[in-house]
């Protein structure tokens, strides 16, 4: 299972880059000079995840929600447009979660996402290298991860509509959300930078059942290092 949904994304972003340097409005000079400028990088770093969770409708409603640390590794390609703004797509094995302050006792969520982000950054000249910034949205599939609470531990099941078997260790597989990321990139291709991920899907196994008003909804702040060639 985890392996079709590594070869789904993967398929996805292969299939977009095709579509985009033969596309018939685009002169074939002009996709020669956007690839000679391309660059590719690699990156990885540590990520602070939370969720934003509630339950109203539980007599056991979480009042808080703790951050957790898990990291990330990925690689991308940088598309230039202008000589300051480029498109940069990209594939990320990410872990997010959190730990969900209860009546009952803490419940502590820890899946992992294969991601594709499509940013649009801007690029400034700023003394040895460039900073840059941008935004843009991510599409992520639930790839596998434990879960944690008074009761041991489990695997999360992804894909789930339900809890299956009474606990909480289902989430739905997918996530869908914004990133937000500052860096700064020296001319040898070292570079730092930080980020943020808003997700905007409900990832609650049992959301949109009749009575239920439950939300788990990604987000985490993430610090890490890269390398453009």
């Amino acid at each position: 299972m985890v392996m079709k949904r590594i070869f789904l994304l993967s398929a996805i972003v292969l299939i977009s880059f095709s579509t985009f340097a033969q596309d018939k409005g685009i002169s074939s000079t002009m996709v020669k000079q956007v690839k000679a400028h391309m660059t590719y990088g690699i990156k990885a770093g540590l990520t602070f995840a939370n969720a934003a969770s509630f339950n109203p409708g539980s007599t056991t409603n979480f009042y808080a929600a703790n951050s957790v640390t898990s990291f990330y590794l990925g690689g991308v390609i940088d598309i230039p447009i202008f000589s300051v703004l480029s498109v940069q797509p990209g594939l990320t094995l990410i872990g997010k979660g959190s730990e969900i302050v209860g009546s009952e006792g803490n419940k502590k969520y820890l899946p992992w996402y294969l991601e594709i982000p499509v940013n649009v950054l801007g690029n400034v000249k700023v003394g040895p290298g460039k900073l840059f910034f941008g935004a843009g949205p991510y599409l992520g599939i639930g790839v596998f991860g434990g879960y944690k609470d008074s009761f041991g531990s489990r695997i999360i099941r992804y894909g789930t509509n339900t809890e299956l078997s009474g606990v909480d260790n289902d989430l739905k597989s997918l996530d869908v959300g914004l990133n937000f990321l500052l860096g700064y990139q020296l001319n040898n291709g070292l570079n730092v930078h930080g980020g943020y991920g808003l997700g905007l899907t409900n990832v609650a196994a049992n959301s949109g059942i009749s009575g239920d008003t439950s939300s788990f909804k990604n987000k985490l702040f993430s610090l890490g290092l890269g390398f453009a060639f």
